[in-house]
């Protein structure tokens, strides 16, 4: 690894020798190596030129490359970003790393971080210390040098002069190859690395396999406890839309005790009263005579039944969807924090299984299927809307089939003519107009209570448990309880049976 390359060059066997650049942008360049060589030369320190390189291939004759491909990267503390993160994507690939040091320079060995940072990778690391032709020190103690500086990092020391081991090769010189270094480190590759490389790719295999099933049990696990919360929630829905049923129950009750004490026949007693004003003799007037015939009429209850079963509605209604809109902005937003706090809690656990995951790689995962099917789709949707409105809510035909009983009609039919006939005096009058007005609503009362409030408590519990079910469907994301059910189980059985194979695994 050159610290002095500006691009990946990748060298493997070919049939005839051929060189190719692959910029960043898709463009390539294909010729000769030579010609591809003087490219490069000719941007030598022009960063600009090798940030838009991606890779550069060449294929060569030389029989050492039939089973191996050399890649030469830039630096691990490369001067750009991509050169960098492109140099260390290649050595979680690579099989053995060759950290090619210069003789000349050894007194500035910097690079302790980047190969403690390559180690961690698990990837055998082989120094070379490359121009030994053009040191005046010994091999050996230049090789024991660099074995004190970076015992811990490498697996051996190996010292080189690629001029001449150039030469050897292309002469096919053995003893040569020997004097240069080459034939020594080709041996270690083969007979070592190669062995050992085995050996890394079962672990390798072996690692993976268990992180993949840990991950799978971190969004298994996840999705029992959004299924449990989701659980929770339905519960919880429903227990708060029974308080509400109660507390609207009792507003309507309130509304419609108010309505019949307070404004039964209350606009007539006021013209009944406006009109005995003007009365000076005893008999009774014909104004008072019609308003009196009219309050006793079956029009007057008629009239007043039906105003006051389209106000209970209207105020049934609105009660409800007020409460509906509340429950769903409280409940969307207590889905939506859980969501968060379980994403993060499943972005947390796969870092520390793959720490070279990334949170964006485990946010992802996590919305793809770490709560799944029934939980996730229909959490994720539900919080999303913040709950839609019920606007189905309506009493529709239950208080349309309510009707004033015909005890009230009888009452009525013969009260006025009774009234005018025995009541000539104007006090008289009045005192028993009021009192059957007063006997009239407590007749409405009871038939209130008797009709209208079992026919709302009905409602209410319909209401409820219509609710109640598309909150449900909605977090169950169309599920029945049966199917959820099964899935719980099956999803049980398998976090089992998958922690049973992490613990018999070689």
């Amino acid at each position: 690894m050159l610290e002095a390359t500006a691009t990946i060059i990748e060298v493997s066997h070919g049939e005839k020798p051929r060189a190719v650049i692959q910029y960043v942008d898709g463009v390539t360049t294909e010729d000769v190596p030579e010609s591809i060589y003087e490219i490069l030369r000719s941007h030598r320190g022009d960063v600009e030129f090798f940030s838009k390189c991606e890779v550069v291939k060449i294929e060569s004759r030389l029989p050492g490359l039939a089973s191996i491909t050399i890649v030469d990267t830039p630096g691990l503390s490369s001067l750009t970003e991509a050169n960098q993160r492109r140099s260390r994507d290649y050595v979680r690939e690579s099989d053995v790393v060759l950290w090619v040091l210069n003789a000349n320079h050894l007194g500035q060995i910097d690079v302790k971080d980047e190969m403690a940072h390559v180690a961690r990778m698990g990837k055998p690391i082989v120094a070379i210390v490359n121009r030994m032709d053009e040191v005046e020190s010994s091999p050996d103690r230049v090789i024991r040098y660099v074995e004190q500086e970076l015992a811990a990092y490498v697996r051996a020391v190996f010292p080189l002069s690629a001029r001449n081991a150039y030469d050897a090769v292309m002469r096919d010189d053995e003893e040569a190859k020997q004097a240069s270094g080459f034939a020594e480190i080709m041996r270690f590759l083969r007979e070592e690395i190669r062995e050992e490389r085995d050996r890394v790719k079962f672990d390798s295999v072996k690692s993976s396999i268990n992180a993949i099933l840990r991950q799978d049990q971190v969004y298994h696990e996840s999705f029992l406890r959004q299924l449990a919360f989701i659980r929770e929630q339905v519960a919880k829905y429903h227990e708060e839309l029974d308080y509400r049923r109660v507390t609207v129950e009792d507003r309507i009750r309130t509304l419609l005790e108010s309505r019949i004490h307070m404004g039964f026949l209350s606009k007539e007693l006021s013209q009944l009263d406006e009109e005995m004003k003007r009365i000076r003799f005893l008999h009774i007037p014909a104004p008072v005579q019609k308003i009196v015939e009219h309050m006793f009429s079956q029009d007057a209850v008629s009239e007043f039944w039906d105003r006051l079963k389209d106000d209970i509605q209207k105020e049934y209604e609105a009660t409800w969807q007020e409460s509906i809109n509340e429950l769903d902005i409280t409940f969307a937003r207590n889905i939506e924090t859980s969501l968060k706090k379980e994403s993060e809690a499943v972005q947390l656990s796969i870092a520390k299984i793959s720490p070279g995951a990334g949170a964006e790689v485990a946010k992802k995962a996590f919305e793809g299927g770490a709560i799944g099917g029934a939980a996730g789709a229909g959490l994720a949707v539900y919080a999303a809307v913040l709950g839609p409105a019920a606007a189905y809510v309506t009493l529709g035909s239950a208080l349309a089939a309510v009707v004033p009983p015909l005890a009230i009609a009888g009452i009525a039919a013969g009260t006025a003519a009774g009234l005018l006939r025995q009541s000539q005096e104007k006090d008289r009058l009045r005192k028993e107009v009021t009192s059957k007005v007063s006997e009239l609503r407590n007749k409405l009362k009871r038939h209130a209570d008797t009709e209208i409030l079992p026919r709302l408590r009905e409602e209410s519990r319909r209401i409820v448990d219509q609710l109640s079910s598309r909150f449900a469907q909605q977090l169950y994301n169309g599920w029945g309880e049966a199917d959820v059910d099964s899935l719980e189980q099956d999803t049980r059985a398998y976090l089992e049976s998958t922690s049973i194979m992490l613990a018999s695994a070689p």
